[in-house]
Order: structure tokens, then sequence, then C-alpha cells
């Protein structure tokens, strides 16, 4: 097991670099980054180490990237994130973020699970990496202008609070991993409303 993950290591695992940002878009970072968690937290239990994979280049900071492309809208629709490249239409399941938080020692990440969990569904990780502290933990100060590197986009919002405004724009190549083509979409929400928004991905088997 450590040879072969010294060598994943070794050819470059890089979808977080250098920002934590991740160019397959939002829902690919959704199972990418929850099922390599995964791996880390059953390798630091089992094996006693996770052998440098929670070191990743920009993995201390790609919740960050999950929390910024993600946000609220009215009605049932509750969480909801930006679509680009093959995205499908979702929400971030962040029930690694109590896990993210131990392992980081950033309890904003904590903190912001404990926020989120009137709008989604609690779940087995949430229950055994609970920490009693992550309660009083105080959110983060977020930025209101988030630039992702590796998509070559950016998104701004106005505050933080529900129905703020939201501007999302991305470029970035065009023949990106699992991209659509779609350099150049953009968001937009306001008053809790999606004005402008990407639909997500198409099924890549239709011809």
């Amino acid at each position: 097991i450590e040879n072969n993950i010294k060598t994943l290591i070794a050819n470059g695992l890089d979808a977080y670099a250098p920002d934590g940002s991740f160019e397959e878009s939002p829902s690919y970072w959704n199972y990418s980054t929850n099922g390599l968690y995964t791996m880390i937290w059953a390798l630091n239990t089992s094996y006693g180490s996770d052998m440098g994979l929670s070191t990743t280049w920009g993995l201390d900071k790609t919740f960050y990237y999950a929390i910024q492309t993600e946000f609220k809208v009215f009605g049932e629709e509750g969480y909801k994130y930006w679509g680009y490249h093959e995205a499908a239409a979702g929400y971030q399941n962040t029930d690694m973020f109590f896990y993210a938080a131990t392992l980081l020692g950033d309890n904003g990440v904590a903190a912001v699970r404990v926020e989120q969990l009137n709008k989604k569904p609690v779940s087995v990780f949430d229950i055994l990496a609970y920490d009693a502290a992550f309660i009083a933990a105080e959110l983060p100060t977020l930025e209101l202008d988030y630039r992702l590197e590796s998509v070559e986009g950016f998104v701004t919002r106005s505050d933080w609070a529900d129905g703020s405004i939201i501007l999302g724009v991305m470029g970035g190549s065009n023949d990106s991993v699992n991209g659509q083509i779609d350099s150049g979409n953009f968001i937009y929400t306001s008053q809790g409303y999606n004005w402008f928004i990407d639909l997500g991905g198409e099924n890549p088997g239709v011809a």
C-alpha cells in the first residue's frame, strides 16, 4: 500500500494545485475529495499514517473552494453549486468537513458544516468525526472575492447573507478533462433566485 501511494504522489496528485480549486467541476470535486478523504481517514485509523496524502498541494485549501462555489437559493432547493463543465445538478456533500477540520486543525471548516446541517442531511461520517467543540466554533471570515486559479475563473459576492448577489465567471481551457466546451459561462444569483445559471453537464452519451 505504501509503495502504491508513494507512486501516486510521485506521479503528480495535483488536481487541487495550487489553490484548492478543482478544474473538473464541483460535482467531480464532490466524489473525488470525499473519496480521497475516506481513504486518508481509513489509512490513519488502520495504518497510523496516510503517507503524505493529506499534504497534497492545495488539499488544505480545497474545502474553501467547495464553500465558495456553492450558494443558497430560496424555496425547496436549498444549496446549489456552480455546475460548470460536466457537473451534475446538485449541492456539495460536505459530510467530510468535520474530519477535515480535525485533520487540518481548522475549526472554521467544521463551523460551516454545523451551519449547513439545517439544509443538508447528516451522515455517519458526521457522527464519527463529531467534536463538541464544533458547536461553539466561529464561522471563518470568508473573502467576498474568490479566484479559481486552476479554472481561470472567479466568484464575487455582495456579502454572505442569504439572498446576496453572486456573480461567477469561468474561463480556462475548452479541452480540459470532463470539460464541455463551456469556457466563458457565467452565473448570476440575486435575492435568493438564480437569474443566470449553468444547468450542468449534458449526458455524455448524447450523439
